[in-house]
Formats: structure tokens, C-alpha cells, sequence
């Protein structure tokens, strides 16, 4: 027996919108019973994930540290990882 999925909420025409993130992240957060309430904190504008990014719901933070030559400058002039 195949047990239904249920399906995240989906709309081309909103999914980028700020009221239809929250209302998606408030989905997601009745299906697993987590708190995303950091989730829900972010610095980009959501219309820049389009195209890298579906069903957007927030962003995650991630610890960064680490001796000062593990960053360095690019050309660009824009702080890089020796690795990227």
C-alpha cells in the first residue's frame, strides 16, 4: 500500500512572496511539528533565489570561522575561499 504524500504548497505566480513564504513555512511547520521561526530571519531578497532555489521558505545560518588565510581576496576584490 502506497501512502499518500503530502505535497508542499506550490504557486509560480507567488512563491516568492513574502505572504505565501510565511504561509508555506507555517506548512511545513504543522507537517513536521519543527519551529522555524529562525528560519524565517534572512538578509537576501527572496526573488533572488529565483531559479536556484523552490519552494522557498527561509534560510538557514551557518557558523563561519577559521584562521584568516582561509579567506583571502579575490581579484574582484570580493573575500573568497582558496577552494571556490
Amino acid at each position: 500500500m502506497i501512502e499518500s504524500i503530502a505535497r508542499i504548497p506550490h504557486d509560480a505566480r507567488r512563491d516568492y512572496d513574502e505572504d505565501y513564504i510565511a504561509e508555506r513555512r507555517a506548512w511545513l511547520g504543522r507537517q513536521t511539528g519543527a519551529s522555524l521561526t529562525h528560519v524565517a530571519r534572512y538578509s537576501i531578497e527572496p526573488e533572488d533565489a529565483r531559479g536556484n532555489i523552490e519552494n522557498f521558505i527561509g534560510i538557514v545560518q551557518v557558523p563561519l570561522g577559521g584562521p584568516p588565510r582561509a579567506i583571502f581576496m579575490s581579484p574582484s576584490r570580493r573575500p573568497r575561499a582558496p577552494w571556490s
